[in-house]
């Protein structure tokens, strides 16, 4: 029976988790099911394993979207001077 060459696993696992990484649009959970991988790890093993202009692309794809700001409607509007017109009256 073969044993396999450790630096070959550890070969194989990192183009494991680039590929996994570059395919999905929220890797991080699908790596920490498959290798137990951190958030920190994964993003220490793209730095370090591809070109910086790829990371870059990368981390901007990857990073979390902020939430658009929500129109107020002219119902709340209403309501909160309303309240501050009782308040301020009594």
């Amino acid at each position: 029976m073969k044993k396999n060459n450790p630096a070959t696993l550890e070969k194989e696992a990192i183009d494991s988790v680039i590929k996994l990484a570059q395919e999905e649009k929220k890797p991080f959970d699908e790596i920490k099911k498959v290798f137990g991988l951190s958030k920190k790890e994964v993003t220490e093993i793209m730095r370090k394993n591809i070109a910086p202009d790829y990371f870059e692309i990368w981390k901007k794809k990857v990073a979390p979207k902020k939430p658009k700001p929500q129109k107020f409607s002219p119902i709340e509007d209403d309501d909160v001077d309303t309240k501050y017109y009782i308040n301020k009256k009594f």
